[in-house]
């Protein structure tokens, strides 16, 4: 799903796969149909966007760093300290400092390697 283009959580793809075949594979048809009803509620960007926008007290574009990695770490879909700081790296993000719309979206959002 991710190579083409989906971000889907870890808590989803389990799910499509649990409520799908006993062998933890899907078949085609099955998978269309994933694709389907992911698609439908698929607005990432705009989610991301609106919550980034939700957070930036005074229209500034930017959040506080240090607010950015408490939100990720406490609510949601959680991601620990570790992930978070990786994440800071990769988007050269300064732990006191403050994180863009478009720092943010550019990692958060870069579908992940097939390995």
């Amino acid at each position: 799903m991710r190579s083409l283009g989906f971000s889907p959580t870890v808590n989803e793809i389990t799910r499509y796969y649990t409520s799908s075949e006993k062998d933890g594979s899907i078949d085609f048809a099955t998978f269309l149909e994933v694709m389907h009803e992911h698609s439908e509620k698929e607005k990432c960007q705009q989610e991301v966007t609106a919550a980034f926008r939700a957070h930036d007290r005074g229209g500034q574009g930017s959040v506080p760093a240090g607010e950015l990695f408490n939100i990720l770490t406490r609510f949601g879909e959680k991601i620990t300290d570790a992930e978070v700081k990786s994440l800071y790296q990769e988007a050269n993000i300064r732990p006191n400092g403050r994180v863009t719309y478009d720092q943010i979206l550019g990692v958060l959002l870069t579908p992940m390697p097939d390995y």
